[in-house]
C-alpha cells in the first residue's frame, strides 16, 4: 500500500461516514478498491473505528458553529434543536468547492424548510425564517441576481402569529451593492 492511497482512504474515511461504516463491516473490499492489500485494510479498519469516531465529530462541530454564525436568527428561534437537525442532517450533505459554510448553510435551510413544514406546522415559520437567511447568504454570493419569494415570518419575539412576507433581492452585473425591498402584508 503507498502512502497516497492510505492518505486518500483516510481523507475519504473521515469526511464520507457512509463509506467509514462500509468500510468499517467490509474493510477487505473497500480498500481493495482503494489499492489496500487486506491485512492493511483490516489494521486499518481498527485504527479508524476508534480513531476517526472523534475526529468526524470535531469536523461536524466545526460546520455546525460556521453555520451557526451565518443562520443567527434561525439559530436563536430553533433553540437546542437548531444543533440536533443540523447534526443529523451533516452525513447527508458534503459541500463542495471553496464556500463551503455558505453553500452548507444554504443546504441546511432547504433542508430545514422541508423538515419543519412536515413535521410541525406551527414550526414552518422557522423554515422560512431559515430560508429567509438563506437568500441573503445567496445575494452576498453570486454576482448578478434576482430573488423573489413570500414567507411566513416573525419579526418579533412576542409577535404571536406569522405575517406573510414578500421579500426581493436584486444585484445587476457589475455592482457590489444588493437592493433588497421587504413588503410585509396585513
Amino acid at each position: 500500500m503507498s502512502l497516497a492511497d492510505t492518505q486518500r482512504l483516510i481523507a475519504r474515511l473521515a469526511t464520507d461516514i457512509e463509506l467509514h461504516k462500509e468500510f468499517v463491516a467490509n474493510p477487505i473490499d473497500v480498500g481493495a478498491g482503494f489499492g489496500v492489500q487486506a491485512e492493511e485494510a483490516y489494521a486499518l479498519a481498527l485504527e479508524t473505528a476508534v480513531l476517526l469516531e472523534p475526529f468526524a465529530r470535531s469536523l461536524v462541530g466545526k460546520r455546525l458553529n460556521e453555520v451557526r454564525k451565518l443562520l443567527p436568527r434561525t439559530s436563536v428561534a430553533m433553540g437546542g434543536r437548531f444543533g440536533s437537525l443540523f447534526r443529523s442532517f451533516a452525513p447527508s450533505f458534503v459541500p463542495p468547492g471553496v464556500k463551503k459554510h455558505v453553500l452548507d448553510a444554504i443546504a441546511f435551510a432547504e433542508y430545514l424548510e422541508s423538515k419543519l413544514k412536515e413535521e410541525d406546522r406551527a414550526l414552518a415559520w422557522i423554515g422560512s425564517l431559515a430560508r429567509f437567511e438563506a437568500n441573503w447568504l445567496t445575494a452576498k454570493s453570486r454576482p448578478c441576481l434576482l430573488i423573489r419569494r413570500f414567507y411566513g415570518l416573525r419579526f418579533e419575539v412576542n409577535q404571536k402569529a406569522p405575517r406573510w412576507t414578500f421579500a426581493l433581492w436584486l444585484r445587476l452585473p457589475r455592482r457590489q451593492t444588493i437592493t433588497y425591498y421587504r413588503f410585509i402584508i396585513r
